[in-house]
């Protein structure tokens, strides 16, 4: 028997391929193997979107091959085999293929089943493999560093690990990227890639320009979601750039998202990684939009990164602070049952003291109608802009940043059935309904 096994480390955004390689292995003679000891194919989906995520990838990879058997291949996919190509290759004897370059494995395991023939899946059902060795260690662990993780925010040794242990053993519904106790979750590709240029962004390098789908086969794939069961579900749309749909093959997120709502249903849908930029743009299309269909979606992510406007320059994010808070306020005063989502990063390169007092003041304001905010300490990234900027943030100093934000959003952290409460996992510490 071959039997493979898959260590996944991605982040939601990946779930269809990951589940179209698990489909692809099957389809090829392949079964798949809870124990990665047992197995002869052992595959490693990486991140590398910050710094300790990267981390997390090589030290899992590293234990892989310490206690693998001596016969077995490790393949690495995700974003880190065109992030930093040479780290995972020092690390030790490796396959290293990109997630947008998965048919390789064709020649890998002479495949009588083409990757590319393998249709893009909709549910995501390959087993998680979460009982090995090393989460039962991290597992041990947990409660001896829970306090201090919580003193500390960006104390993220463990905070992944954490992550994964809430998400899949305890099933919390406390996490945006997960849904709700007992409801199916399903993923349906939208787009690959962003037509953002950020400075700090390295899954640029792994993705590149945007390729939307057509919106055809979205349609199709979202129908198909829906019409599995009568039961409630929650359908992803998955993409690296959620808002910027459309703009390669002459349509937009606008066209994209009236054309699914129209589907009848027991569903909500996830509306992650908006680029405040097309909120902006397509304001009042979407708004009206999210209006009508406010049952229908399960949370909205919108990105906009600091609240400083020199900052948002250094990071080439081409929006003004002013337009993206009347965006995304003027939407959850519009929407106040719908969880509503931003991102901010903390220590960017040269944020002042003055650039962190306008983040945080953006912060507060959000957070007291009710949004959420996801805080990510600032990493670099290989080969990134911003990794050869000078007067960089030590991290002591986005600690305390990071703990100031959460003390001054104290009067809008309530207990499970509040407004707003904080939680600290994989690199940051969030904010949200």
């Amino acid at each position: 028997m071959n039997y493979f096994y898959i260590r996944d480390l991605s982040c939601c955004r990946n779930r269809t391929y990951t589940q179209r390689l698990y489909n692809y292995l099957i389809l090829n003679g392949f079964s798949f193997n809870n124990d990665f000891r047992k197995a002869e194919l052992i595959i490693v989906d990486t991140c590398g979107y910050i710094k300790p995520k990267q981390e997390e990838s090589f030290k899992a990879i590293q234990y892989l091959l310490e206690h693998k058997n001596s016969q077995a291949k490790i393949i690495v996919i995700g974003c880190l085999p065109l992030i930093d190509a040479a780290g995972i290759m020092n690390l030790g004897n490796l396959h290293a293929i990109a997630s947008k370059e998965l048919e390789k494995f064709d020649d890998l395991i002479s495949a009588k089943i083409k990757f590319n023939s393998v249709e893009i899946p909709v549910k995501i059902d390959y087993p998680f493999s979460f009982q090995d060795t090393f989460i039962k260690k991290l597992s041990n662990k947990l409660e001896s560093v829970r306090s201090s993780i919580r003193a500390l925010p960006v104390n993220i040794l463990f905070i992944r690990g954490i992550k994964l242990i809430s998400e899949k053993l305890t099933k919390t519904k406390n996490n945006r990227n997960s849904s709700d106790s007992g409801v199916t979750v399903y993923h349906v590709k939208v787009a690959t890639g962003c037509f953002g240029n950020c400075a700090y962004c390295a899954i640029k390098f792994a993705l590149g320009k945007m390729k939307s789908r057509p919106l055809k086969d979205i349609v199709r794939d979202f129908k198909a979601c829906v019409n599995i069961d009568n039961k409630a579900k929650n359908i992803f749309l998955e993409a690296h750039d959620l808002g910027g749909y459309g703009l390669d093959t002459n349509s937009t997120v606008v066209e994209l998202l009236t054309e699914l709502f129209k589907v009848e249903g027991n569903y909500k849908v996830i509306l992650h990684d908006i680029n405040v930029l097309w909120l902006i743009k397509y304001y009042a299309d979407l708004e009206s939009i999210f209006i009508k269909n406010r049952n229908r979606i399960h949370y909205i992510d919108i990105a906009i990164q600091s609240g400083s406007n020199r900052v948002l320059a250094s990071m080439k994010r081409p929006y003004l602070i002013e337009d993206a808070k009347k965006a995304v306020v003027n939407l959850k005063n519009k929407l106040p049952d719908v969880p509503i989502w931003t991102d901010i990063i903390v220590g960017f390169p040269g944020e002042t003291e003055g650039d962190f007092e306008k983040s945080k003041k953006f912060i507060i304001e959000f957070a007291s109608y009710g949004g959420g905010v996801w805080l990510s300490p600032y990493s670099d990234r290989p080969n990134t802009e911003s990794s050869k900027m000078e007067n960089k943030i030590d991290q002591s100093t986005i600690s305390m940043r990071i703990k100031e934000i959460l003390d001054s959003i104290a009067p809008y952290v309530q207990d499970s059935n509040g407004v707003v409460y904080a939680a600290n996992f994989e690199g940051g510490s969030k904010i949200h309904q």
